[in-house]
């Protein structure tokens, strides 16, 4: 890069000209087309005040007015391309070239005599009133300077700035001629001398030439550091002390004070002392800034050194990239690449191979991208050290670019990740066993509650069952909600811990939505007294667009915890629009109950994760304190926000606001019996557990329905071979040929076959394996246990139907060693042989687990045990099973667990042969 470059690339940096240096070439400019029109007029109207400075002196020739006039005009609009300005210098230039040539050549008469001639000749001057050869000669230069400045041509710079110079020093000499009294100076023999005032203008307008383009002397004057403070200083002192030196020693001598060499002697010992204290001066100013550049420096290696360090603690390094040089890093870069400072950065190809082979074409393409287009980047890449060491950095870059929009740098941070990627994979390892933490318990504990609902449901169903069974059948009924609310609210949690809730969106009702609701809780609620009143605004709008699934959810949860903290009185659900324009409306939902409330200091935790107001609510009350949290989470997904009001002994206030696109068409009414709109189908059962094949066959054959069933998946793939079924319900775990590979085959068979709906229905509910299910061919899901309401709308939905929604109420299970209350309601159920079938059964495979030796053929008994058991009410057998499962599948010690377990089995086989008697 040229010298001239470089000065231009830092003048917009560090040169900050001043008013006066930055608009001197305009005030040069301005001097001489002034006073050379003020000469003009003084010629014009014989007023020597303005030809003349002073009386004595020489009157300037109208000659030279009229060029100084042309040269300031050219001054003031050079340098661009002005062909006015280009016009006057020419003309300055052939004025005074025309003079010279005449002076050169002896013609009598110039151009110096065609204006004001009679006044010319009529001075008594002496010599007549002519354009003198040094006038001429300085105009001559001023005008060729101005002319080059205004065509920019680099190779004419140096020839403006040569003539300007050269215009300056012939004004300079007659200057200090004037000054010090020197005619030799300003005036040539048989000529009349150069005019003051003309060398002024001629010096002022060499000067504005020299300062139209930035020289290196004009931008060490503009800088503002201490160069160009230096430069103001001396360079006027440099040019007046000496002046003043000479006009003292030539006073004192002609006064007869000193002879001539006294006299030199004198102005050499003056212009030493002047000399030693410009000198002293400057060096206690370049003394000062160096002292303060070095204060400065000692700041930036201190502050380099804490950036050092910084990013050596932060495993953070920075590196610049000058597009056409080369690359440079920071220590911390070569810390991080494993690559010692001593053998220098490497080349842009070999930087580019130290990426891992996996990541490196996407590297290189987003590099030139920015290098293309001026875009930075963010992104995390592997690196593989030279020691073949992985290492995970983030790198962030942005790009400088020129005032053309190209590309001249890139600039960018690295930043070592590994302990943190390290870290991330740990907490979604984490995240996954917890998943399958859940998952296993969601089906050892849905599986049990299948029976336990399925056939409450049956039994509730029957209109000849005595009050007191009645009663108690809806104890186990109201126990099943519970035990269920509970699974239900952790799963939740779950997947919005994980970011696994996904919204729908249906056109929906909130006056329907409103009232579905409170008929939920409104036995519970009429049971202890209380009065439930609705209020809907009427200016809301008929119908809005969202989730109404989990607008009820949030609801519902608001409403159950008012019935269950108020003990008298009424709950109020409130509805009110907030605002509302031609797309969308702001909707309250207010929950207000006159219950205990709650205090101050503890609304603050109500809506925190298993957390309630007080310890004590949870025994008096239950609950998992995840109900609000989870009801939180919900608002604020669709982007609304909850809160509360309360007061101690005045009851709550629980309310959600939510943002809902309006809606102009109406949702589509589903139709209020199920059972008749879903009957008559042709359906394939594949379930391994005959007790689970009762329960299904009980509640699909009641509705209308003729069912086959297949104990596992191959079984399923010859039925459908040799019959035509509307639809399959399929189990996921079963023996032999599971569900997933019997749907995989299933949907490979092509032809009508490969189209039959197929519902997985399976305690497997986390939304991974919901997927996997819809992944390998499966139309729809249904979770065990079993309501009837969901398996019932699942079969409607798939076979192109709709039916009311209701909500069952689930089943629990009791905690007992073995339950007696389980026992008999399933031996209601089952006809007395059928049930000792049953018995059988299980007391043949619980014998088993001692005989069997290969741990996937024990995994595979302990699997339908859990199930088995629990539905007989042999709760211990069914969590040792459990334990025996989750060994055999983790590499455990299952033969501990049934060595443990073998007084347990016994004594549930005794229990057995009770039972079967």
């Amino acid at each position: 890069m040229s010298d001239k470059t470089e000065l231009a690339t830092l003048e917009p940096e560090v040169a900050a000209p001043d008013e006066l240096l930055r608009n001197l070439p305009i005030i040069c400019a301005s001097v001489g087309v002034t006073v050379g029109i003020l000469v003009l007029i003084g010629w014009s109207l014989q007023i020597e005040a303005l030809t003349r400075i002073l009386p004595g002196f020489v009157a300037m020739n109208p000659a030279t007015a009229v060029v100084l006039t042309l040269s300031g005009f050219a001054l003031w609009m050079s340098p661009a391309k002005n062909m006015f300005a280009q016009g006057a210098a020419l003309a300055v230039m052939a004025i005074a070239g025309a003079k010279l040539i005449q002076l050169i050549a002896g013609f009598p008469t110039g151009v110096d005599q065609m204006l004001f001639s009679t006044a010319i000749d009529n001075m008594t001057d002496g010599l007549p009133n002519r354009m003198a050869p040094n006038t001429a000669l300085a105009l001559f230069l001023l005008g060729g300077s101005i002319l080059s400045n205004t065509l920019e041509n680099r190779r004419l710079q140096l020839v403006a700035q040569l003539s300007a110079a050269g215009a300056a020093t012939i004004a300079m000499f007659a200057l200090i001629g004037y000054v010090l009294s020197i005619g030799h100076l300003y005036g040539i023999k048989a000529f009349i001398p150069m005019a003051l005032h003309t060398a002024i203008c001629i010096l002022f307008l060499a000067i504005g030439s020299l300062s139209k383009r930035p020289t290196i002397l004009i931008t060490i004057l503009r800088d503002r550091g201490p160069a160009g403070s230096l430069a103001r200083m001396v360079l006027p002192l440099s040019v007046l002390v000496p002046v003043a030196v000479g006009m003292a020693r030539l006073a004192g001598q002609r006064a007869g004070f000193y002879g001539t060499e006294v006299g030199v002697a004198l102005q050499v010992f003056a212009n030493v002392v002047v000399l030693f204290l410009l000198l002293l001066g400057s060096a206690i100013a370049l003394y000062r800034s160096d002292r303060a550049r070095r204060i400065r420096e000692v700041a930036v290696a201190r502050s380099e050194e804490q950036y050092r360090l910084a990013e050596k603690v932060a495993h953070v390094g920075h590196w610049r990239l000058d597009v056409g040089k080369s690359v440079s890093w920071s220590d911390e870069v070569f810390h991080i690449l494993g690559i010692a400072k001593e053998q220098g950065v490497p080349d842009n190809t070999e930087i580019l191979d130290l990426y891992h082979p996996e990541d490196r074409a996407e590297t290189r393409s987003e590099l030139a991208h920015a290098l293309k287009t001026g875009e930075g980047w963010k992104n995390t890449r592997r690196v593989v050290r030279p020691d073949g060491e992985i290492r995970s950095v983030i790198s962030q870059g942005v790009c400088e670019q020129a005032a053309d929009g190209r590309v001249t740098a890139v600039f960018g941070v690295f930043a070592d990740v590994t302990e943190l990627e390290k870290a991330r994979h740990l907490a979604e390892e984490a995240t996954q066993e917890k998943a399958a933490f859940l998952a296993n318990m969601s089906h050892e504990i849905r599986t049990p509650l299948n029976s336990i609902i399925g056939f409450t449901d049956l039994l509730l169903e029957d209109g000849d069952l005595k009050p007191e069974h009645r009663r108690q059948l809806s104890l186990v009924q109201n126990a099943g909600c519970s035990l269920l609310t509970v699974v239900n609210d952790i799963l939740d949690f779950s997947k919005m811990g994980a970011g696994k809730i996904e919204l729908e969106s249906e056109p929906f009702a909130i006056v329907s939505l409103v009232d579905n609701t409170v008929s939920m809780v409104l036995g519970t609620a009429q049971t202890k007294g209380l009065e439930i009143v609705t209020a809907i605004a009427p200016a809301i709008s008929d119908y809005h667009i969202g989730d109404q699934n989990r607008v009820r959810q949030i609801l519902l949860n608001l409403l159950n915890n008012a019935v269950k903290f108020t003990q008298a009185g009424t709950v109020t659900v409130d509805v009110a629009s907030l605002s509302r324009d031609s797309a969308s409306e702001r909707v309250r939902f207010s929950v207000i109950d006159t219950g205990a409330g709650v205090a101050e200091d503890k609304q603050s935790r109500l809506f925190q994760q298993f957390s309630q107001a007080d310890t004590s609510v949870s025994r008096e009350y239950g609950g998992t304190g995840l109900g609000l949290a989870i009801s939180k989470s919900l608002v604020e997904l669709m982007g609304g926000q909850i809160g509360v009001a309360s007061k101690l002994g005045k009851g709550s206030t629980f309310w959600f606001e939510i943002e809902l696109p309006i809606s102009a068409a109406a949702p589509v009414l589903k139709k209020a019996d199920a059972f008749a709109q879903i009957g008559g189908r042709s359906i394939l059962l594949v379930e391994d557990l005959p007790m689970n094949q009762e329960l299904a066959c009980a509640l699909l054959t009641r509705v209308g329905h003729q069912v086959d069933v297949a104990n596992h998946g191959g079984e399923a793939i010859e039925a459908v071979r040799n019959k035509k079924y509307d639809l399959i319900l399929m189990d996921i775990q079963m023996p032999k040929v599971d569900g997933i590979t019997a749907t995989k085959a299933i949907r490979a068979m092509g032809g009508q076959i490969a189209t039959i709906p197929i519902i997985a229905m399976t305690a497997n509910v986390l939304p991974e394996q919901v997927r996997e299910f819809r992944r390998v061919g499966m139309d729809a899901h249904v979770a065990k246990p079993i309501k009837q309401s969901e398996l019932y709308g699942a079969i409607a939905q798939i076979l192109g139907e709709r039916q009311d929604e209701t909500e069952d109420g689930p089943s629990g299970n009791s905690g007992a060693e073995f339950d007696q209350a389980i026992f008999d309601k399933i031996a209601a159920i089952f006809p007395p042989d059928r049930l000792k079938v049953h018995l059988a059964s299980f007391d043949t495979q619980l014998g088993s687990l001692f005989e069997i030796t290969d741990t996937e053929e024990l995994r595979g008994i302990a699997h339908k045990l859990i199930s088995q058991a629990g539905m007989l009410g042999f709760t211990s057998i069914s969590e040792i099973s459990r334990s025996l499962e989750e060994a055999c599948e983790n590499g455990g010690e299952p033969q501990d667990i049934l060595a443990e377990a073998k007084s347990a089995v016994e004594t549930a086989r005794l229990k057995i042969a009770e039972l079967a008697a």
